[in-house]
């Protein structure tokens, strides 16, 4: 009667490493397509940034939308909210709110390109707001007017950047 041959412990230890080799090489090569593909991304996404002129646009701004440290917050005693959206500039933009009457701004604030903010606690009444693309340097104005039961924010667009950036 002839014996069950059992494998020999050198072909499963090879097959086994020629498995693990294979797996190994088809992550390794996921891994660097995957790093490819990223590497696309940013290319794509750097493509859409602003070209920012050295002379207009100083490296101290903030990263995100927020009020400008060093400039005071005032007029926090209303429940109004006003929405400042530069979603479609290609240009960050450098916004100050003013009472419509008045000379002294309420806020302050640094919005990026592509990006919004919405300041709270403003009392009811006529606002300007006036901003000054970074991009290029030209200024805008525009108003809009905060009521006493407002439940939703005022939303204010801002204009594109006319030169400088498309």
């Amino acid at each position: 009667m002839p014996k069950n041959r059992e494998p020999e412990p050198g072909l499963f230890a090879q097959a086994l490493y020629a498995r693990r080799l294979w797996l190994g090489l088809l992550f390794f090569a996921a891994l660097i397509g995957a790093l490819f593909w990223l590497a696309g991304q940013q290319r794509e996404a750097a493509a859409d940034m602003p070209v920012a002129r050295a002379d207009t646009a100083p490296a101290s701004y903030p990263e995100f939308a927020q009020y400008m440290a060093g400039y005071p917050v005032l007029a926090e005693t209303g429940n109004g909210m006003v929405k400042i959206d530069n979603q479609a500039n290609r240009s960050a933009v450098l916004v100050q709110i003013y009472p419509e009457s008045g000379n002294a701004a309420l806020r302050t604030i640094y919005i990026p390109p592509r990006a919004d903010f919405t300041a709270f606690k403003l009392p009811p009444g006529s606002y300007r707001i006036s901003y000054r693309q970074l991009a290029d340097g030209s200024r805008e104005n525009t108003v809009f007017t905060l009521s006493d039961g407002q439940t939703q924010a005022t939303v204010v667009q801002l204009e594109s950047a006319r030169a400088g950036v498309p």
